[in-house]
């Protein structure tokens, strides 16, 4: 699922210039029972223009659970 989130970001035109992982808490279904373990990757990227496209299309790789934002003023 890495390369395919890696392939994702380059094919849109972002340049990834750093990666992280970490686990993350077991993802719960809504009848109570624990999922598979999950992992959390934080990925820097850097480019042009709105990321909303570059986020709709991690939404949709297969298995991503959740995907989020944060801007990061250049020094």
């Amino acid at each position: 699922m890495l390369r395919e989130l890696l392939r994702t970001c380059t094919d849109s035109g972002w340049a990834v210039t750093r990666v992280e992982t970490r686990p993350a808490a077991a993802a719960v279904g809504p009848d109570g029972q624990s999922g598979p373990p999950l992992v959390r990757v934080r990925l820097e990227l850097h480019g042009e223009g709105p990321d909303t496209g570059l986020i709709a299309a991690l939404n949709d790789v297969d298995g991503v659970v959740e995907v989020g934002s944060e801007e990061v003023d250049d020094y």
